[in-house]
């Protein structure tokens, strides 16, 4: 491309390809001025690279052979086909998206056909022959796609310098892909106008090794994380301008949203979208507390942040009944992990609103007897919630709750664990087979469970748990399963190989792996909490209270209300073992 502007080639069949390209985007174009630049002005008949226009450019390889192409809107003359596993993932990337976004501002039914895949330019690697492709296979356009999607149905610019290579799954996760080195490559050379290079963070490594500095790489877990980089001031400001009608509706989608959960990756944009509407739309005070409510949530599951107050009564009355358990059901949890509101509080509101035991309640009341568990245990009061949550456990299979029974199942396995109750945690593990004789636990069940069951045998009998030992060793290596279960599970892994006197070899690769689930130069709040946790189990093994206080300490400036909750009615000198015991996660 460059050598052709450079020669000033005026043949009519190159000159037509040059201003296809040209005119497609501004991902060929050379560097603002000099005679390049000025011949790709002459033969595009324009004087600046154009807007893409929610275009979005791509790369492939097949065998030596890397394509450019673009994204452009369905049946553009000249595309390419897809395969079945690449038209795989343009579905998935339709599922992930209302799970990445906090709202979608307009319908995704009119982008149910794939877009068209148009060729830009081609680049085969030293040894090689050209492989022109008609038809596209693989999962590598997957992310691709997920940002022409968002373009389309946000009406926001399209972020013109970056090209995106990496699978997704119908929950927004990204996963690696093939040939990343040629398609680096290929884009440094014929690309001048892309500077970024967006790959899953499982590919960082590799992609920054080819990279050489050509371009940058930024590495993504999911690709709520890849639209924040790269979207998330475009769709803030989208946000803001819209009327207040649309603001009801909005509101009324980010309340669903955090109600549900709806799958979400990531709860940021969510907060984002929260915190600025509250801080632009002219809201009165229904509109207002919503909007706190949501932010409050999305920071809690972020963090265990977020200000919260109790709801205005007038706003929840206005909620059908089911909805406003829910609302209840978060704002418990929310004292019992952030301390706002008021631990009391929150509690006096939930025994007002669900006076009847769990046997006697429906299913959104014992959501609200699930989160009022969840804040005695966090409050001193563990015996109580131990036998509120098998109370739980068994009102939620009675009513044929099947989805939800294995939440209380856990916290009796943990609390029971946790207490020393021996009788209680065997009275669990006959009702957790009793569950499964009958089909009702699900596979989402299978790692929180794990972790509970394996966890509470290590705890009551460190010594004589091997199977226990091999399963959280498993949970440890298991990059499928949510990131808080792996973490946990290594650091109870390697508790207890130093309980129980394992090998020196056994309790090096139990470090190794809490090594791997947290990293120890991490900064993030969520890996540095299961590290100084593990930090508090190893000074009391040694005896050494001078550090598992200091940890202590490291765990109350991280989640300070949650510490402060714990540690409230426990002596100073205990606190520490009592926090290792009792801590949630």
């Amino acid at each position: 491309m460059l050598d052709a502007l450079r020669q000033g080639r005026t043949d009519p069949a190159a000159r037509r390809r040059l201003r296809h390209v040209l005119a497609a985007g501004p991902w060929l174009w050379p560097p603002d001025g000099g005679p390049p630049f000025e011949a790709a002005c002459r033969i595009a008949d324009l004087a600046a690279p154009p807007n893409p226009e929610g275009r979005v450019p791509v790369v492939t390889v097949r065998e030596q052979t890397a394509t450019l192409w673009y994204l452009d809107a369905p049946r553009v003359p000249g595309h390419a086909n897809l395969g079945a596993v690449a038209s795989r993932s343009w579905d998935q990337a339709r599922a992930a998206l209302p799970r990445s976004l906090p709202v979608l501002l307009s319908s995704l039914r009119p982008h149910q056909t794939p877009p068209s895949v148009v060729r830009l330019a081609s680049h085969v690697a030293r040894s090689g022959w050209a492989r022109l492709e008609t038809v596209i296979e693989g999962p590598s356009l997957g992310l691709a796609f997920f940002l022409h999607l968002v373009a389309r149905v946000s009406r926001v610019p399209v972020v013109a310098d970056a090209v995106a290579s990496a699978s997704i799954d119908e929950t927004g996760r990204l996963g690696p892909v093939t040939g990343l080195p040629l398609k680096i490559d290929a884009v440094a050379r014929t690309a001048p106008r892309i500077r970024r290079f967006l790959v899953c963070a499982e590919q960082e490594a590799e992609a920054r090794e080819a990279a050489e500095g050509r371009l940058e790489v930024h590495a993504f877990k999911s690709a709520a994380e890849a639209t924040e980089a790269l979207y998330n001031e475009a769709l803030l400001a989208r946000l803001i301008d819209c009327s207040p009608s649309e603001q009801r509706r909005i509101g009324d989608t980010l309340l669903r949203l955090v109600l549900t959960e709806r799958g979400l990756t990531s709860w940021s944009p969510v907060r984002h979208a929260a915190r600025r509407a509250r801080r632009t739309w002219h809201s009165g005070s229904d509109e207002g507390y919503l909007l706190q409510f949501v932010e409050a949530v999305a920071a809690r599951h972020e963090e265990n942040r977020g200000e919260l107050d109790v709801p205005p009564r007038a706003w929840l009355e206005r909620l059908p009944r089911p909805v406003r358990m829910r609302v209840i059901a978060h704002v418990v949890q929310h004292a019992a992990d952030t301390g706002s509101p008021q631990p009391e509080q929150a509690l006096a509101l939930a025994r007002q609103a669900v006076p009847n035991p769990p046997h006697e309640s429906f299913a959104p009341e014992l959501a609200v007897h699930g989160a009022i568990g969840r804040l005695l245990a966090a409050t001193g009061r563990p015996e109580e919630a131990l036998s509120l949550q098998a109370e739980l456990a068994r009102a939620q299979f009675a009513g044929f709750s099947y989805d939800e029974v294995s939440r209380p199942l856990c916290e009796w396995l943990r609390l029971a664990a946790a207490l020393g109750d021996r009788q209680a945690f065997d009275a669990a593990l006959e009702f957790r087979q009793r569950l499964e004789t009958v089909g009702a636990m699900g596979p989402g069940d299978d790692a929180f469970l794990a972790l509970a069951t394996s966890r509470g045998e290590v705890l009551l009998d460190p010594r004589t748990s091997p199977r226990a030992l091999h399963r959280l060793a498993r949970l440890a290596n298991s990059p499928a399963i949510p990131d808080h279960v792996r973490r946990s599970a290594a650091r109870w892994r390697l508790r207890t190989t130093r309980l129980a006197d394992a090998s020196a070899q056994d309790q090096a690769d139990a470090r190794a792996d809490l090594d791997a689930a947290c990293p120890p130069d991490s900064a993030a709040p969520e890996i540095r909490v299961f590290r100084e946790l593990a930090r508090i189990d190893e000074a009391l093994a040694l005896g050494d209270a001078a550090t598992a206080q200091a940890a202590l300490a490291e765990l109350r400036a991280i989640s300070p209300a949650l510490i402060a909750n714990l540690t409230a009615h426990v002596p100073e000198d205990a606190r520490p073992a009592h926090v290792a015991l009792f801590y949630p996660y």
